[in-house]
């Protein structure tokens, strides 16, 4: 099926290809007032694929559409996109966001016309860039030297890790260059030594998913970071990381690290005198294999234990059609190639799998099974041994049984699973992030949403716009819907980060979208709370590891940590926004690997900051 203006009225006709019958065409009849646009981009994509149109006009709704190519069975809508006009006479501004990222815009257009924009023929702007205001030490990039050369820079060739200084010029190589890309990086005093220390997680080498390189710790030794052996060790076969974070989980005042991982549980290892102990099984994560895409952690039923938030496909995809409640993956180098070659599959009532790909997708990566399989019948009841044959025995296997975005409750020693809303399940979750948006007192959640890079035969991920889920205090949401939140991005949204940009004592949220702009989302609620800043040490001046909580008449709040790096890709700001309360309340403060303390504030205001000695000042 495709949507195409056959008559050029300024409406969407609908064209269906029948099965073995003619094609069937129907013309819209619509009268309704409309405004059409048709894009001409620069260079070869004259279409203006994944531009986006956004239209405003008194008496409707803001409206945004892509333009985008494919996405149907075999099929693709006309490039061309129309929105609804309240009256005839009314007019319309337009704002076109180009695939360059440049953005033309054009006002009081009249209702009732098709519109033809050339990108060469009007004016555009770069949208600034945002950035933090907080100084930073170093700046860690992965570099591909490959792609961009610097002759004075002496860098190596492959995919590197840096550390670039800000009063320093060239990077320096803290790692040796690979062939694999560097997946998240967090930051942690995980030795005890007062100073930061580096997580880097293994991603895939080309042409090996669902493979991935070993994942790293790097010790700060006076600034520089050394790649360490010992505690790198347990962490080589944490499978294919997409998100980490370092967090108490077990309340003891070291950090712990927890990992967001594909085909795999989330892993979690704990901080124990000098080294890691993988405590997946014993805090029931294993339970749990899924396609982990992004972690943070909260307190999110108020009980002064930290919880986890993991972003997953969600349970609006091609799987769920699968009446099996386990996916695996088989994958292997059959042709000895270099490259890995996988197949999806679903267990039968017996708990046989066989592939989800149908005969012709197959052929294509393993040309030998038209010996075995002639027709689609004879394939139809195929396992994955019979399409494998000889090869099988060679072929390796990963499982995912856990589709839903989650949160894991801590209760001390175990993890209890919770689905996050159905709201959150439409689309397949990204970036993920915590705080209290609205200052209730309870942690909140925002999810980036929606995976367009998929299979040939799988529709994309796609009706997510960016979700905000408030916290009961219970370790349940409620989801808020575009109106309420104001959020609206129909994009692929990667990342979500929160920050309080303004200073008003609110936290805001930044949308890092794929091929698009920074999405700033200012927040509107009302009253302002308390920022809260930490100084742990002239190493570690923004206080990462330090966990607070508010207490106010005998009832706590959350526990709240500030992290370096969390989500997908994502670094928060280390500001903490509390509630305002009334005076006198408490605030039970614990610096990296020290004993918590308990201030009682009895001097309202709207800044609060904690120096090393766990001294507390308070101003406006």
């Amino acid at each position: 099926m495709i949507l195409a203006d056959l008559d050029n009225d300024g409406d969407l006709d609908v064209v269906l290809n029948n099965f073995n019958t003619l094609a069937t065409v129907y013309e819209n009849l619509s009268t309704a007032p409309r405004i059409q646009f048709r894009l001409v981009a620069k260079g070869a994509n004259t279409h203006a694929v994944g531009a986006r149109i956004t239209v405003t006009s008194d008496g409707m709704p803001d409206q945004s559409q892509e333009i985008i190519s494919g996405g149907k069975y075999l099929s693709s809508d006309q490039p061309i996109r129309t929105f609804a006009v309240a009256t005839p006479k009314a007019l319309v501004d337009v704002m076109i966001e180009w695939p360059d990222n440049t953005i033309s815009k054009h006002a009081q257009l009249s209702a009732n016309r098709i519109y033809r924009i050339h990108q060469e023929q009007t004016e555009t702007t770069n949208p600034s860039n945002i950035s933090d205001t907080d100084p930073s030490p170093s700046l860690f990039m992965v570099w591909n030297q490959a792609f961009e050369e610097d002759p004075d820079a002496n860098l190596p060739d492959g995919i590197s890790l840096q550390q670039w200084k800000l009063d320093q010029k060239p990077p320096k190589a803290i790692d040796e260059a690979t062939q694999s890309s560097t997946g998240p990086m967090a930051l942690a005093d995980i030795d005890a030594d007062g100073d930061l220390d580096l997580f880097s997680g293994g991603e895939t080498p080309p042409g090996k998913h669902p493979l991935s390189a070993p994942s790293r710790i790097f010790l700060n030794r006076d600034g520089q970071f050394i790649y360490s052996p010992a505690w790198s060790s347990p962490l080589q076969s944490t499978g294919l990381v997409k998100g980490a974070v370092f967090t108490d989980v077990d309340g003891d005042g070291d950090p712990d690290l927890a990992l967001a991982c594909e085909w795999s549980p989330v892993r979690l290892f704990l901080n124990h005198e000098g080294h890691w102990i993988d405590a997946t099984q014993p805090w029931g994560l294993d339970a749990y294999p899924g396609w982990w895409q992004s972690i943070d952690s909260g307190d999110f039923n108020n009980d002064g234990k930290i919880d986890l938030v993991v972003s997953n496909l969600g349970l609006n995809q091609s799987y769920q059609s699968l009446e099996s409640d386990e996916i695996s993956l088989y994958f292997g180098d059959w042709n000895r190639d270099g490259r890995l070659e996988t197949i999806e599959a679903y267990a039968d009532s017996s708990g046989t799998d066989h592939p989800i790909s149908n005969l012709t997708q197959l052929k294509t990566l393993f040309p030998f099974i038209h010996e075995t399989f002639s027709t689609h019948r004879s394939f139809a009841t195929a396992t994955v041994e019979d399409v494998l044959g000889a090869h099988y025995p060679d072929y390796q296997k990963r499982l995912a049984r856990w589709p839903a975005s989650t949160v894991f409750l801590n209760q001390g020693k175990t993890f209890k699973a919770v689905p996050l809303p159905m709201e959150a399940q439409w689309s397949s979750g990204f970036g993920i992030a915590s705080g209290d948006f609205n200052l209730d007192g309870n942690s909140d959640i925002a999810l980036a949403q929606n995976i367009f890079p998929v299979e040939p035969s799988s529709p994309r991920s796609d009706s997510g716009q960016g979700l905000i889920l408030l916290g009961n205090g219970d370790g349940t949401f409620k989801a808020l819907s575009q109106e309420e939140s104001g959020i609206r991005n129909s994009r692929e949204q990667q990342t979500v980060a929160l920050e309080d940009i303004d200073h008003d004592g609110k936290l805001d949220l930044a949308f890092k979208q794929t091929g698009g702009r920074v999405q700033v989302h200012r927040n509107q609620s009302s009253p302002s709370g308390i920022r809260v800043h930490v100084f742990a040490s002239e190493a570690n001046p923004f206080g990462i590891g330090a966990s607070i909580r508010l207490g106010h008449e005998g009832k706590w709040g959350p526990l709240h940590e500030i992290h370096a790096g969390s989500g997908y890709l994502a670094q928060h700001g280390s500001t903490i926004v509390l509630p305002q309360r009334p005076v006198p309340f408490t605030l039970k403060v614990r610096l990296p690997w020290k004993d918590e303390e308990s201030f009682v504030i009895k001097k309202p205001g709207r800044e609060i900051r904690i120096t090393p000695n766990q001294s507390v000042s308070i101003g406006d």
